[in-house]
């Protein structure tokens, strides 16, 4: 298979989609949602990715698929419960209602960064919002 260098494409995703410039909401207040698809495990650091996107309030679900790291995973993820698994790409609607719930009635909040050691994770809050900007990516998905 390909190498899959998760870390990189979330911080791409983060300075390039999750900006005002590119449609980004987030200084009207609408959560901004990340979706990871990954099919196996990142051959990069993406520890650092992950904690600037928590940092920027950015609420990530991941779902693996096949051979992804559940380990990586959950450290990608805003909450554990935003971690999802499924063995093959076309089981994927068994978890539609499983990923959508959380998706509907959570938000991220950043945490104060005046905080040491930095800041790495966020409070996850239930709260109704209508508006979300949500962006998918897909890293390294082989069928």
């Amino acid at each position: 298979g390909r190498l899959i260098n998760t870390g990189a494409a979330l911080d791409y995703v983060l300075k390039n989609h999750f900006t005002k410039s590119a449609g980004s909401r987030k200084e009207e207040g609408v959560p901004q949602i990340l979706m990871l698809l990954t099919g196996g495990r990142s051959r990069d650091d993406i520890k650092s990715s992950a904690d600037a996107l928590k940092r920027a309030a950015v609420m990530t679900f991941s779902i693996g698929v096949k051979r992804a790291d559940p380990a990586q995973l959950e450290e990608i993820s805003s909450d554990p419960s935003s971690v999802f698994n499924v063995k093959e790409f076309r089981s994927l609607s068994d978890i539609q209602n499983q990923v959508l719930t959380p998706l509907l009635t959570s938000v991220m909040i950043p945490l104060p960064t005046t905080i040491v050691p930095p800041v790495t994770t966020a409070k996850v809050v239930p709260q109704e919002v209508n508006k979300r900007d949500i962006v998918f990516l897909i890293d390294g998905s082989v069928y």
